[in-house]
């Protein structure tokens, strides 16, 4: 192009001269001649002119005078380094009128002569001038840039050093090389709406052949056109990486790298769109142009070079270049791909090896490059199989040497930092319902969890939470089977169990995520305990977590589903860990367990569903009370407290009082009633009055509540609290501890007497029982409305000398009982006999069962449902109570048989006469009915003593 140029130059014709004007240029040639070999002392101002002369006369010497002008400016520019160093100049005070103040109306002659060519004929001129002045810096800048000066610097400006900007600066204060970029920068602006190849060219020849000292003219220049230079510099690459194949190694690349580099710092969105601006160009129809249509197919190679030199140019084409890929356009590029081949050293290899080393050096946009990649690699249509499985082996390179990257260097790489910040939305893909995609997403965050734990265990924590398909599953025991330490498991089911708080869930999604979280921790014990290794790092794990555990149990115990596979975990952990725990973990286990095993007893519906809850909670109550007595104590406590007592106790057949303030409306008042009735003066007892004998607006008060369960569950809910209770008692799997027993009785008593006085084991004189008569009849009422009671007493009964503790109670009942068969020989309250003597019988039951009553009193049980009420009343007072008030219930009226069991030996503990003369009278009157009773009591007992 440039020689063209100068032969259209060339060809121009000259005007016609006369003989004396061509006699004048041929002297100012030779005065010119003379003077630019230098054999003329001719100073350079008049040799200047007359070298600007001939350029306006005669087009045949201009190399010879552009050569000319560049010695000129080669001078100056020695001129200026000399004032450097001799101190007159100081590059921080130095401007246009410091420097070579007396030799710079040459420098300004030419560049008005060069400026004035190139506004008249651009076309011609600017390419030639542009060239020259690009070719004239580079020499400088490279013949001058190990100068002292330039490395060591002058002056109060201090160290003027290689850097860029210092560079700049100290060639700008020169008058001749600034003179020069606003030659340049002449030639640029012309050029600006027509051609600028030629110069930008130049300016990528030079940036090869002078770099680095010639890089702050590209900066200079670029800095003066961003766009134009951008553009042009890409446009110029791009047509010389054409015409050479294996392109990286051509140095015109890697200048054209240098260039856009310097631009980077201050036009980085102009370089950004340039690139975006070349990619979509390179997709658009390919015209008939065979030139353009190599070009656009070599466009993506070429950008993916630059890529490779440059980190800033990576950064550059994944803002947008990489956001605008689609599925549409890797159609279009898979079509070109195998014309890409021949621009790189090992064909289709070496692509593959370049796209994935360029993506270890994303710094962003992984989230759309890995999400793209998945999408093609899932595509399952038979005519883009080849695309799919290109895109499959990229994902599996890229894993591959991340994962070499990792372990060979220490430095990580961009692409592995930016997949740490955007792990977040990266989680989801391992939720993808294409297997394709969360497989892939699998393996990227097991090679990445080898080296950050952390990170794995957040992946775990994300699917302990979300996975809720079979795939998603297998997604998570993948991922945990890749942990080598149960501390990091621990870690992620902590995250998960804070999931909650962290991601705001709503809180009527929060049992339904538990759920989840709970089924898939329980899918991963399964797993590990049929093919786990030594490691268990899921069982460790959530040992680590047991407080928190126990506190899901307590917070969702009411969720029956979700508690019993919260305990069936609890479970595990106590099965396979080989650790005691501590008083505070046995404690918060024994108060969780409790909780589970009355939501299983008051939720559950099912019947086999309740009895395999119900029997988990039994175990793991169990555990604890053979863990310390401390969790003995407390589990018996809260077993009966929460039994006998609102809102459990209906479960177990209690009768109890509504809560009224809850069920009734308070709003009406007794003296709004009266005062509706007129304004006359009230006077009590007259039917001016209101009075009211239930709920004031609600009418009359409902006394008690009953359970509205089937006898046989009810039935069933008690065999199960009595096992929880025994197994609370036990000291091993199958012996029962007598003091544990002898707790539950101390407990009845304390729960059941509404005052500590009077608790005493000894029975007084009937007649005092009219001092503790308001408490007695408490006693008597809990008794009738919580039939739990009698078999909890009976409970106690049966583990002799047990029942002693609870001698207030049962002399409590007798008391009431006495009082009600007194009133019933009196014919009054004679519907109440039956619960009456459903009571007896339960009561003498109870302590014959503790042997309190020896025989024949212990046969008394069988005796009251033949007799009538004044005999019962009898037998009462003469019999039971005066023997209990004479043999005080003491453990000490028993001894221990061969088993280690308490025993009273009926023979030793025969009571007297006194106390059952009255008995066997009575059986005498009623011989008829009780025949064979007597004979069992008396008269074989009688036979015994002859």
């Amino acid at each position: 192009m440039l020689a063209q140029q100068r032969e259209k130059m060339l060809s121009t014709p000259m005007e016609v001269m006369s003989d004396s004007e061509s006699q004048d240029i041929l002297s100012e040639l030779r005065t010119f001649v003379a003077g630019a070999s230098r054999s003329s002392d001719l100073d350079h101002n008049n040799l200047v002119k007359t070298s600007i002369s001939l350029l306006k006369t005669l087009p045949a010497a201009r190399e010879s005078i552009l050569e000319y002008f560049g010695s000129v400016f080669h001078n100056y520019v020695n001129r200026y380094l000399s004032l450097l160093e001799d101190g007159t100049l100081m590059i921080s005070t130095a401007n246009d009128n410091d420097i070579l103040l007396d030799q710079e109306i040459p420098l300004i002659q030419i560049q008005n002569v060069l400026c004035n060519f190139v506004r008249k004929n651009a076309e011609a001129w600017a390419p030639i001038v542009s060239t020259w002045s690009l070719e004239l810096l580079g020499d400088i800048s490279s013949r001058y840039g190990s100068h002292r000066q330039l490395n060591s610097g002058s002056g109060r400006s201090g160290q003027v050093g290689s850097a860029l900007n210092k560079r700049l600066q100290f060639w700008t204060v020169c008058g001749a090389t600034r003179t020069l970029l606003d030659i340049n920068t002449q030639c640029m602006s012309c050029l600006m709406h027509s051609n600028t190849e030629a110069c930008i060219n130049a300016l990528l020849d030079m940036s090869v052949l002078h770099s680095p000292h010639f890089d702050w003219v590209v900066v200079h220049v670029g800095s003066s056109f961003p766009e134009t230079v951008i553009n042009k510099v890409l446009s110029v690459g791009i047509k010389d990486f054409c015409s050479n194949e294996q392109a990286v190694e051509n140095p015109k690349l890697n200048s054209v790298v240098a260039i856009l580099g310097h631009l980077a710092s201050s036009h980085f969105i102009e370089i950004r769109n340039a690139l975006l601006k070349l990619f979509q160009w390179s997709l658009e129809e390919t015209v008939n142009d065979k030139n353009i249509a190599m070009q656009k197919t070599a466009t993506v190679p070429y950008l993916l070079h630059l890529a490779s030199l440059s980190q800033f140019l990576l950064k550059a084409l994944s803002v947008d270049t990489l956001q605008t890929l689609n599925m549409k356009v890797l159609m279009r590029l898979s079509a070109l791909a195998s014309d890409w081949w021949c621009y790189f050293s090992n064909g289709r290899q070496g692509l593959l090896d370049l796209v994935v080393r360029l993506l270890l050096n994303l710094e962003n946009s992984i989230y759309h490059i890995l999400t793209m990649l998945l999408d093609t690699a899932s595509l399952s249509e038979p005519e883009l199989l080849s695309v799919s499985m290109t895109a499959q082996e990229i994902i599996e390179l890229l894993i591959n040497r991340m994962d070499l990257k990792l372990r060979t260097s220490d430095v990580t790489p961009p692409l592995v930092r930016s997949f740490y910040t955007q792990a977040p939305s990266l989680k989801k893909l391992l939720l993808s319902k294409s297997p394709l995609k969360s497989i892939y997403a699998t393996k990227l965050f097991i090679a990445l969890g080898k080296y950050n734990s952390q990170l794995l265990s957040s992946c775990i924590a994300y699917l302990l939470n979300k996975a809720t398909t079979d795939v998603q599953v297998e997604r998570l025991v993948e991922l945990t089977r890749s942990l080598y330490d149960h501390k990091f498991f621990g870690y992620a089911l902590a995250l998960s169990l804070q999931y909650d708080s962290i991601e705001n869930v709503v809180p009527s999604e929060s049992p339904s995520m538990r759920l989840t979280l709970w089924k898939n921790v329980q899918t991963l014990l399964k797993y590990e305990n049929r093919f786990g290794g030594p490691a268990k790092p899921v069982i460790y794990g959530l040992s680590e977590n047991l407080g928190e555990i126990l506190n899901n149990l307590k917070e969702y115990h009411c969720d029956i589903t979700l508690s019993r596979i919260i305990a069936s975990v609890i479970q595990n952990i106590l099965t396979d860990i080989p650790r005691r725990l501590t008083v505070h973990e046995t404690l918060a286990l024994t108060e969780a367990v409790i909780l589970f095993f009355f939501s299983c007893v008051v939720c559950e519906q099912d019947d086999t569903n309740q009895l395999k809850a119900c029997q988990l909670a039994t175990n793991l109550l169990s555990s604890c009370c053979l863990m310390c007595n401390i969790a003995r104590n407390q589990a018996t406590r809260l077993l009966i407290e929460i039994a006998i007592n609102p809102p459990v106790s209906p479960v177990f057949g209690a009768i109890i009082k509504p809560d009224f303030n809850s069920l009734y409306s308070t709003e009406l008042s007794l003296l709004k009633e009266n005062i509706k009735q007129g304004n006359n003066l009230m006077v009590a007892q007259s039917a001016m009055s209101v009075f009211h004998a239930g709920i004031i607006g609600n009418g009359f008060r409902e006394i008690l509540i009953k359970s509205n369960l089937s006898s046989s569950r009810i039935k069933s809910n008690t065999q199960y609290l009595m096992e929880a209770l025994r197994v609370c008692c036990l000291t091993d799997q199958k012996n029962v501890q007598l003091e544990a027993v002898t707790n539950v009785a101390l407990l009845l008593v304390q729960l059941i007497s509404p005052d500590v006085m009077f608790n005493g084991l000894p029975w007084p004189e009937e007649e005092f029982c009219k001092v503790t008569v308001e408490r007695d009849l408490c006693i008597r009422k809990s008794f009738d409305n919580i039939p739990l009671l009698w078999t909890l007493m009976k409970f106690v009964a049966v583990h002799r000398p047990s029942l002693c503790y609870c001698s207030v109670l049962l002399r409590a009942i007798t008391a009431s009982l006495i009082s009600q068969w007194n009133s019933a020989s009196q014919g009054r309250s004679l519907k109440q006999n039956v619960q009456l003597l459903d009571t007896t019988i339960l009561l003498l039951d109870v302590m014959s069962l503790g042997q309190l009553l020896p025989p024949p009193l212990s046969g008394i049980r069988d005796i009251v449902p033949h007799l009538s009420a004044p005999h019962v009343l009898m037998i009462f007072r003469e019999c039971v109570w005066n023997y209990m008030r004479d043999h005080v219930p003491t453990p000490t009226m028993f001894a221990r048989n061969g088993n280690g069991s308490a025993w009273r030996d009926p023979a030793t503990s025969k009571p007297t006469k006194q106390y059952t003369e009255t008995l066997r009278i009575i059986m005498l009157n009623n011989i008829d009915k009780l025949g064979d009773l007597y004979n069992q009591l008396f008269a074989v007992s009688s036979v015994e003593n002859d």
